[in-house]
């Protein structure tokens, strides 16, 4: 049996609030609990011992490698930036928790590092991990011309329907939790993105994670679609904001 959460497309048309963003990641953080943390739709069923817990029957513990790719970011050299460039370059400090932050970014032009993965050019809807500092802080990429830094990580979801799966699980307080205990360092903080990867899981059958992308991909494309028009409106108000303090606006 399972649990259907309800959600209407038509929330997309509605201003893109972060408060508006908080309620949707609080109501996907409560499905991606009861799914994968309680397995509350699975009650009825049948369930077997684990090194994880009680899970239930046809279920199985893996790694996050399973699911995830973590891919991290590129080594940039500072000698290559540039005041006004046609990259910005995604560090830590862009990395918050639930929103990408791009103030005061480095900028790079062509040509790029020969060397850099082709990953590390980022798009929107991407998914972020904070890997130094404040780690486990979690993003969405929100717009384009974006490079992937040293020390920030890409979550690519080997199969494309766990996409919303891939950023709820990471944005799981739980999961954050069981990072915080993996990191090292005595000054700062760090996590190992191999490490990350051998995290042990529960990881249901393919039926299951179809069924809840079904359910939770409508939510995590809102917040995407938010993300970005929030974006572009912050973009614009930068660009008219200057002219209308100097008064040159013409009609």
């Amino acid at each position: 049996m399972y649990v259907y959460f309800t959600y209407s497309r038509r929330h997309r048309s509605l201003p893109p609030k972060r408060p508006r963003n908080h309620n949707l990641e609080e109501q996907a953080q409560a499905l991606y609990k009861s799914w994968f943390v309680d397995f509350e739709p699975f009650k009825n069923g049948e369930f077997v011992d684990s090194q994880l817990g009680r899970i239930p029957k046809g279920w199985r513990i893996g790694n996050v490698n399973d699911i995830i790719n973590i891919q991290s970011g590129f080594a940039f050299k500072s000698d290559s930036f540039v005041e006004v460039g046609k990259y910005k370059l995604v560090t830590i400090k862009a990395v918050q928790d639930g929103y990408m932050t791009l103030s005061g970014a480095d900028q790079l032009n062509n040509p790029l590092p020969p060397k850099m993965p082709e990953y590390c050019m980022l798009k929107c809807g991407d998914i972020l991990l904070s890997l130094t500092g404040n780690v486990g802080r979690v993003c969405i990429v929100d717009s384009e011309k974006l490079l992937l830094n040293q020390r920030v990580a890409k979550l690519h979801p080997i199969s494309g329907k766990n996409r919303a799966f891939a950023y709820f699980m990471a944005r799981n307080t739980e999961f954050k939790n069981s990072m915080l205990q993996l990191a090292k360092g005595t000054a700062q903080l760090n996590l190992s993105p191999i490490e990350t990867g051998l995290m042990s899981i529960p990881i249901a059958p393919d039926s299951v994670m179809s069924q809840f992308s079904y359910v939770a991909m409508p939510i995590f494309e809102a917040i995407v679609s938010n993300h970005k028009e929030t974006f572009l409106l912050g973009n614009a108000r930068n660009q008219l904001l200057p002219v209308l303090l100097s008064g040159n606006l013409t009609c």
